[in-house]
């Protein structure tokens, strides 16, 4: 990270009773998540299921990138689509069986000012710099942001800051927030590609 990003850190958790927290507002996270019908409508239609959409957009979560066996990700694409429900409820358990269950160290990128747009972009780049440097070095990461997400949902909502709360208890600095949150470790299978746009589709002159 450069020397003068003094407002933003990068805080990793190892321990037994760290990840066991991580793991815990995370799941939580998922679950209020699901139960707030808006967030599951707004996620849904960002959710690109067809190879149409993919080519269309570019953008969003899919299939291939979900870190399904081959299989279960072949099956999918030939099955109709799910209802939102049902896609939910597999992301909740994917989540709890498999992502924060078998995850040797979880990260939080902290920034002093959670709604500092310079801060946020900034922390977005270090996140993709760790992310592919990873890559080399044969890691995987992966964000796991719904308690982030949540934040900002219960602030929208002006309702009780459970999640700020919940990430507070995680943080030995805790004046700082966190804007992003990740799992990392070894990959169990390689990671099929992401959909990306071209130089050209993202310039603006």
């Amino acid at each position: 990270m450069p020397r003068d990003d003094t407002a933003i850190d990068v805080v990793l958790f190892t321990g037994e009773d760290e990840r066991a927290a991580c793991a815990s507002a995370i799941i939580a996270a998922t679950e209020a998540i699901i139960a707030d019908v808006p967030m599951v409508a707004d996620s849904e239609r960002w959710f690109r299921h067809s190879r149409q959409a993919i080519q269309t957009h570019r953008d969003g979560p899919t299939l291939d990138a979900a870190g399904l066996p081959p299989l279960v990700t072949a099956l999918a694409k030939i099955m109709p689509r799910p209802s939102a429900e049902a896609n939910h409820q597999h992301w909740l358990d994917a989540t709890r069986e498999v992502q924060v269950a078998t995850t040797p160290a979880f990260g939080l990128v902290r920034v002093d000012d959670l709604y500092d747009r310079n801060q946020a972009r900034r922390a977005g780049q270090i996140w993709q710099r760790m992310h592919l440097w990873a890559t080399t070095q044969g890691l995987a990461m992966q964000p796991l942001n719904q308690p982030i997400e949540r934040v900002d949902r219960e602030r929208q909502l002006d309702a009780p800051p459970r999640f700020v709360q919940a990430l507070e208890q995680l943080m030995q600095r805790p004046h700082r927030a966190p804007t992003f949150m990740f799992r990392v470790g070894y990959p169990a299978r390689e990671a099929s590609p992401s959909p990306r746009r071209s130089v050209a589709q993202v310039l603006q002159s």
